[in-house]
């Protein structure tokens, strides 16, 4: 399994031009392991691993950042925390990546639930320069974005808004559905359904006016990928969930 560390973005992209060619990161991600034609440009010597404020109302998470660094963080978002420990054991998030675990999630994958409750920006390099992508976006054309000359950079997280998430685990701990609500200080609230093979977003408005037959109509769409998560449950979740973030 032939592996590339380049340590210029121009370099990097130039691999990337490759068909055969995909981004790697922490490792604990990788498909094609056994793939011989499979090139792999591991990305981790080019920067990509700070945590910073971003014009102030803005985290900015480098897309190499570890997930067990990023649960470690202060100054997350109130309740980010507890979605980024929820997404892999201690033993993996050491290694796992943002961007590689972004890249690599389900529906009920707790970071990218969490992430797009909260409209985080997922930044890219291409030839062509810097592009800001919404999350939402980069599921909807998954794979496009996982294959040609374009590498996520960063993500971008709002710090105003507080997150909320109740998950459903398997016996092997392994989450199987879960709702994320995110409400801002004035009063917008986004509901995300985790289930099916990425996040869907059930509501973005100015307030939770009309949840429950917003959620109803998404958990019908994906009902196929529910695996025994039945709508009371979905339903009650989202109760619990838009509670906490409107709580006092």
């Amino acid at each position: 399994m032939p592996i590339y560390r380049p340590q210029h973005f121009d370099e990097a992209l130039a691999w990337l031009q490759q068909p055969n060619a995909r981004p790697m990161g922490g490792g604990t991600h990788i498909p094609d392991a056994d793939d011989p034609d499979r090139v792999w440009v591991d990305v981790r010597g080019l920067g990509l691993d700070a945590i910073e404020r971003d014009r102030g109302a803005w985290l900015r998470i480098g897309a190499t950042v570890p997930l067990a660094r990023l649960a470690r963080q202060d100054s997350l978002p109130a309740g980010l925390a507890a979605l980024v420990r929820a997404t892999a054991p201690p033993e993996i998030a050491a290694r796992a990546t943002v961007a590689g675990t972004l890249m690599a999630a389900h529906g009920a994958t707790p970071l990218a639930a969490g992430l797009m409750a909260l409209d985080a920006n997922t930044l890219w390099m291409t030839p062509e320069g810097e592009e800001v992508i919404p999350l939402g976006d980069v599921y909807a054309l998954r794979a496009w974005y996982t294959t040609g000359p374009r590498l996520m950079t960063a993500v971008r997280v709002p710090l105003a808004p507080r997150v909320a998430h109740r998950p459903r685990f398997s016996d092997a701990d392994a989450p199987l559905a879960l709702v994320v609500a995110a409400r801002w200080p004035r009063g917008r609230t986004r509901l995300v359904l985790g289930l099916g093979e990425a996040p869907q977003l059930v509501l973005d408005g100015p307030s939770p006016d009309g949840w429950e037959h917003a959620l109803a109509s998404r958990y019908q769409a994906l009902q196929a990928a529910a695996r025994g998560v039945s709508w009371e449950q979905v339903r009650e979740w989202a109760r619990q969930v838009l509670r906490e973030v409107w709580a006092e």
